[in-house]
């Protein structure tokens, strides 16, 4: 048996599609998706929506993606990556690569493909083992440094 809230209230999370907005910004929202869908540039397209906590930033990016999934022709690759997800912001870098390396191999089934997701994974790989060295030598120099001033005294 379902219940009914009888006062309209509602929880903090984002609509995820354009039935559920009661605000009105459906219509932002499709046109933010027709605008990115129609990108020609060369290069990637990378978007930002500012506002404060809790505007509506989170509902508006859920439309425009369900209607840029709608879309039949010429239909955009979407990446979709959160840096907020990352508890450990040194990570933040590598854990971007990862996930486009992953967008693409499940996209791109060439050989080009798979070398390019190949090779953004090992990039990924290499920036958290860097992050990891150095972290690891920042957190063990006051250590050496006593060491190296104990054998000169």
């Amino acid at each position: 048996m379902e219940s009914k809230d009888l006062h309209g209230f509602a929880s903090d999370r984002p609509i995820t599609k354009v039935e559920d907005d009661l605000l009105g910004r459906s219509c932002f929202s499709s046109d933010l998706a027709d605008a990115m869908a129609s990108w020609q540039g060369n290069d990637s397209l990378v978007v930002a929506l500012h506002g404060d906590w809790g505007s509506g930033k989170s509902s508006i990016k859920n439309m425009a993606l369900s209607r840029l999934e709608s879309i039949t022709e010429n239909k955009p690759d979407i990446i979709q990556f959160s840096p907020w997800e990352w508890a450990a912001q040194e990570k933040i870098t590598a854990s971007f690569f990862q996930e486009i390396s992953k967008s693409i191999g499940r996209k791109d089934k060439s050989k080009s493909g798979k070398k390019l997701a190949a090779t953004l994974k090992k990039y990924g790989r290499y920036l958290n083992t860097g992050e990891t060295v150095v972290s690891g030598l920042s957190s063990a120099l006051p250590t050496l440094f006593v060491l190296a001033t104990c054998e000169v005294a």
